[in-house]
């Protein structure tokens, strides 16, 4: 990141509710990554799933899978949203 200028800072972690019970939360890891444009990681109880970008050239938007899963990418919609919290 010193490449580039930007200097380090703390960002913070959105914690999701359902009726004040915690079912998750989404930390940023980075800004740049190989193939993407950003990633939050979404972590419930049981599971993680990596949130990615989709850079411009590669028609803009998010994606959502598992770690480990490269063939099995999402996009990032209502459907797989929910999917993910069940």
């Amino acid at each position: 990141m010193k490449y580039y200028g930007v200097a380090p800072v703390e960002l913070s972690v959105l914690n999701i509710y359902d009726n004040s019970v915690w079912e998750a939360k989404i930390v940023p890891y980075g800004l740049w990554i190989i193939g993407g444009d950003g990633r939050l990681d979404l972590l419930t109880a049981e599971r993680r799933y990596l949130i990615t970008g989709v850079p411009p050239t590669a028609g803009s938007g998010w994606r959502i899978s598992e770690p480990g899963a490269r063939g099995h990418v999402n996009p990032l919609n209502q459907s797989s949203w929910l999917a993910a919290l069940q």
